[in-house]
């Protein structure tokens, strides 16, 4: 399920990059906003797809 979800957050992470990039030129705030998000979700993303959080598992009881 992790990778699911990985793979399901990999174009949220890259789209929130491109608007962040795009608006960059025009507004500041909004952008370092997008851009925040979309390495957020990077991170996110990269620990989902490594195995580093499992969201689903319930082993700790």
């Amino acid at each position: 399920m992790n990778i699911g979800l990985g793979l399901v957050l990999i174009p949220l992470a890259l789209l929130s990059l491109l608007i962040g990039i795009y608006f960059s030129k025009k507004k500041i705030g909004l952008a370092l906003g997008f851009i925040g998000s979309g390495i957020v979700v990077s991170i996110l993303t990269i620990l989902l797809l490594t195995g580093v959080i499992d969201p689903y598992s319930n082993h700790i009881r």
